[in-house]
């Protein structure tokens, strides 16, 4: 993945020159509201929101020293604990909760877990006076899978587990879950799957998915599903994404590289694509 960003970084300016002489495509529609967080950190334009090894919320500016997130000058910043399960530093975490975060226009969204079957969502403000709760989702979350706020919706990657009495064993689909952060509601947006979830994008009708098929050596593949019918469609096949691979996708079109210099524009109504950068640059695949 680094690979791949680093040969985009490189490109980046002759595609926005690309980009400037065309008129069929103008990139995400003016004023959508579109942010996405990855993993453990979630950058802004301010700086990166991210949990800490030491289980406390810290933001490291881009420019300035690391620190806690809390405003408190007296606070001596004590993580929750056994002992300390509730702390007053608007920083810490949940004790024994797998916690994880993303942030969206001033506040801190949580997804505190503490069984397989639910978790719950938090949210405080940044720079506000504490967190507070929201809802309780009847699913594992998985925010690892990455985060995606579009307008004030929120998207990610729910497990729906079930005991199979049985075998004795739990089996779990995956889902892509749609929270309302305005209404306090959700509703599921995809249809149930049980690959592996590697990235996740949002347009205005689409979710689209980069997932693993373990049936086929975990080649890699994408597919999108409509958020109103929850029908599923093989994007980019196992076998087209050895050459066909996307980097970013958009209403009407999406861009897309071959693994060997290649950027290319591709329209999704008309399917004619376009080369934009042809460079004779190799990129290795991460082992």
């Amino acid at each position: 993945m680094k690979k791949i960003l680093c040969f985009v970084m490189i490109f980046s300016m002759v595609l926005l020159a690309s980009c400037k002489e065309k008129t069929e495509f103008t990139g995400v529609s003016e004023g959508v509201r579109y942010y996405e967080t990855y993993q453990v950190s979630s950058p802004t334009r301010e700086g990166v929101f991210y949990k800490g090894s030491d289980d406390m919320l810290h933001f490291r500016p881009m420019s300035g020293e690391d620190m806690i997130l809390c405003y408190d000058p007296n606070c001596v910043h004590e993580p929750a604990t056994d002992v300390n399960p509730d702390p007053t530093c608007k920083g810490a975490l949940f004790n024994g909760a797998y916690t994880h975060i993303a942030y969206y226009e001033g506040y801190i969204y949580y997804s505190v877990m503490d069984n397989v079957f639910e978790h719950d969502l938090y949210k405080m403000k940044v720079g506000g006076s504490g967190r507070e709760y929201i809802a309780t989702l009847p699913y594992r979350p998985d925010f690892l899978g990455g985060v995606v706020f579009y307008e004030d919706l929120m998207y990610y990657m729910v497990v729906e587990n079930v005991r199979n009495e049985e075998k004795g064993t739990i089996e779990g689909t995956y889902y892509i879950v749609e929270y309302d952060l305005l209404n306090n509601d959700y509703r599921i947006v995809s249809d149930g799957f049980t690959n592996t979830m590697l990235d996740l994008q949002i347009t205005k009708d689409y979710v689209y998915l980069w997932l693993s098929d373990a049936s086929k050596n975990n080649g890699l593949f994408m597919k999108r599903v409509h958020k109103d019918t929850c029908e599923p469609e093989i994007f980019i096949s196992v076998e087209d994404y050895k050459t066909h691979r996307s980097l970013a996708i958009y209403d009407d079109y999406y861009f897309y590289y071959d693994g060997h210099g290649k950027v290319g524009i591709k329209y999704f109504e008309s399917g004619e694509s376009e080369v934009l950068i042809d460079k004779d640059y190799e990129i290795v695949p991460d082992v």
